[in-house]
């Protein structure tokens, strides 16, 4: 099992041992006051340091709060993943696993990607530091066509997501998407507009500097707050200039990728047949599909690629089995 993949199993079963306490959260219950005990004191001393939470997440504060949102996100889903009884035996699925394969590859060419200015890390001038724990992919059940972009790494997509594509060119065109949000701190831009917002930020960075805790105890410690996170992620989504931002840079990033970069608006014609039958999904949180494609220009227009015979039998085998 390569590194990559373990990373990325240890992250999944993470997400999913915080649950009980973010459906605990999310449901209005309070957890025990022993639970809560360490978690008050902490909230003390954040609220005395709010003035410090206006500075940029370190690329760790952020891996952490990171976590602690997806475990709001998972939650959303029941606790249960796509490929779950796989994950509890401590394996990755198939397509889970593919996903991931997908995923890394976009993400480190979103990272190495020719962007003119760098700064002294390394890194692209307006894009957030490399996650500390590498990039996460997860897939989350049902038909609804969306996705999601944590902050530090953690990015989910629903089945019928992946069914929507019709090429791994498209599911990579997603995940570009999505990846550029996480590299433009989109998410951060949406959780400091969020309630308790400040309060969050401040506790992110305390716990990251405590090893050891456990991922329920970071999301205890956030309380409500991740709670609204996840709920303006859910409802309303990131701002439409976020959204179209992502877009060109997705279209660059699958063509530094070596992907066709002509993916993502053959994605968006598609979901934008389906928009017209119904409500939920791509359609509560994005822009319309119609105005994505006009925003994209000529680069959405782009001739499709011949198609990759390689590429579209495993694509193809990733998806047997799916349900």
């Amino acid at each position: 099992m390569s590194r990559r993949i373990l990373m990325a199993l240890v992250a999944l079963s993470l997400l999913t041992a915080g649950c009980q306490v973010a459906q605990q959260l999310a449901s209005g219950r309070i957890p025990s006051p022993s639970s809560l005990s360490s978690a008050v004191s902490d909230v003390k001393e954040v609220g005395e340091k709010v003035s410090e939470a206006r500075k940029d997440l370190s690329p760790e504060n952020e891996y952490f709060l990171g976590r602690a949102v997806s475990a709001g996100i998972a939650s959303r889903a029941g606790c249960k993943l796509v490929e779950q009884e796989a994950l509890d035996k401590g394996e990755l699925g198939e397509a889970t696993a593919y996903v991931s394969r997908v995923g890394n590859l976009v993400a480190l060419a979103a990272m190495a990607r020719d962007c003119g200015k760098r700064q002294e890390d390394g890194r692209c001038s307006d894009d957030r530091p490399a996650p500390v724990a590498g990039w996460h992919f997860a897939l989350l059940p049902g038909e609804a066509i969306n996705a999601y972009a944590a902050p530090g790494g953690f990015v989910f997509l629903t089945l019928g997501t992946v069914k929507a594509a019709a090429s791994e060119d498209e599911l990579a065109a997603v995940l570009a998407h999505e990846v550029a949000h996480v590299l433009r701190g989109h998410g951060i831009g949406s959780i400091k507009s969020a309630r308790w917002a400040d309060v969050v930020v401040t506790g992110a960075g305390k716990v990251a500097k405590q090893s050891g805790i456990p991922l329920a105890r970071q999301v205890e410690a956030f309380g409500g707050s991740i709670d609204d996170i996840v709920g303006s992620l859910f409802t309303k989504g990131y701002s439409r200039g976020s959204e179209y931002e992502a877009d060109k840079l997705a279209v660059q990033i699958a063509r530094e990728a070596g992907y066709d970069p002509g993916a993502l608006g053959r994605f968006l014609a598609n979901l934008e047949k389906t928009e017209a039958k119904g409500s939920g999904g791509f359609k509560d949180t994005h822009p319309s599909a119609a105005d994505r494609i006009k925003e994209l220009g000529q680069a959405g227009k782009l001739a499709q690629a011949a198609p990759n015979a390689t590429r579209s039998a495993r694509f193809a085998q990733a998806l047997q089995g799916l349900h």
